[in-house]
């Protein structure tokens, strides 16, 4: 009688202990943030972007899209400078910020390079 009642009592504590919690964690995206274009010079550009907070204090990397393509991921800081660039050009991207769970908000950005002087001046 005793092994029933104490195999009872193994199995009642196994089923508590495999019971799902009341709550789900429902994880949230970074909150919005916005993007900055400054143009350096004819062939180079910053973009620089506020932090993005997220709102279950989960840490946020961000991802460096150009013309549709990845240049850049897991960068931690609020920076990307593009170098190399076409003079007189249109060009555009997104900075994408991404927490530890995978959730995540994008900002667009967008700017024009000067064009070659065509004057014939200095």
């Amino acid at each position: 009688m005793r092994l029933v009642i104490l195999s009872l009592a193994f199995i009642s504590l196994i089923a508590v202990a495999c019971e799902e919690p009341l709550e789900k964690f429902e994880n949230q995206a970074p909150y919005p943030f916005a993007t900055q274009s400054v143009l350096i010079n004819d062939t180079t550009a910053k973009v620089t972007w506020t932090p993005a907070i997220d709102p279950d204090k989960d840490s946020v990397v961000y991802d460096v899209y150009f013309m549709g393509q990845a240049v850049f991921a897991n960068l931690r800081t609020t920076t990307y400078t593009f170098t190399n660039l076409q003079r007189g050009r249109a060009y555009s991207g997104s900075i994408v910020a991404r927490d530890a769970f995978f959730q995540e908000t994008s900002a667009a950005f967008n700017f024009v390079t000067v064009p070659q002087d065509t004057t014939g001046g200095n």
